[in-house]
């Protein structure tokens, strides 16, 4: 992880103890350093990541940090850990170092800056593939966000996430398989998945969406 030499200019945020970072087309809301830190070298990464396919985004992105989970986007009675707004160019997600409520998740958790910083490049990475066009299916959108993240975590953590996940094999056995209806019915097994698939694969979906050749089996609208 590079260091960051900061030079930033600090906007005192009327409604929260928050600062506020500009740059370019870049605006990030956060709640301390340490998330600044994590959605500039997320940028940086996934921005480096498609350049080296050929592809890139100038389109402008906001980034704003929530103390305690995000409010999420379908349900005023839900949280969730992160999702964007497409529309907006808008990410949300959860602060670092902060509070997580065990309602956002399964079962209580730790948080690790590793994961942490690599679902920020998930939202980032569903931000760069829109950039290229419309991809009409959130399972093919999941499915590149899942790709580029597993990209992002070290050794360590994706051999001890695929040795927990060994009964899977292959991923996806069939395209047909990786609808909307996956993702929801298990996010983390549809991201081990995907991941497994695009090894088995050799890159060939993963390609077809990002130059939209690809078309949804089903379509619903969904969340990350």
């Amino acid at each position: 992880m590079r260091k960051i030499i900061f030079l930033i200019i600090f906007f005192v945020l009327s409604s929260a103890n928050a600062a506020e970072y500009r740059q370019d087309e870049i605006t990030i809301i956060y709640e301390n350093e340490t998330d600044l830190m994590i959605a500039l070298d997320s940028i940086d990464y996934v921005k480096d990541f498609f350049n080296k396919i050929g592809y890139e985004c100038s389109k402008p992105i906001k980034i704003e940090f929530k103390n305690g989970g995000v409010e999420h986007p379908y349900s005023k009675t839900k949280k969730c850990y992160a999702y964007i707004l497409f529309e907006s160019r808008h990410i949300f997600m959860t602060a670092f170092d902060t509070d997580v409520p065990s309602f956002v998740f399964k079962q209580p958790v730790n948080q690790d800056l590793e994961m942490h910083m690599s679902c920020m490049v998930h939202e980032l990475a569903h931000f760069f593939l829109d950039c290229q066009g419309k991809v009409d299916s959130y399972a093919l959108h999941e499915y590149v966000a899942y790709i580029v993240q597993f990209s992002f975590i070290s050794n360590e953590t994706k051999n001890k996430i695929l040795s927990e996940n060994t009964h899977l094999e292959n991923g996806f056995e069939k395209r047909n398989e990786i609808t909307e209806l996956a993702y929801e019915a298990d996010a983390q097994k549809f991201g081990v998945n995907s991941y497994l698939h695009y090894l088995h694969d050799k890159g060939r979906l993963f390609k077809r969406i990002i130059e939209l050749k690809e078309n949804a089996i089903r379509s619903i609208n969904t969340i990350t």
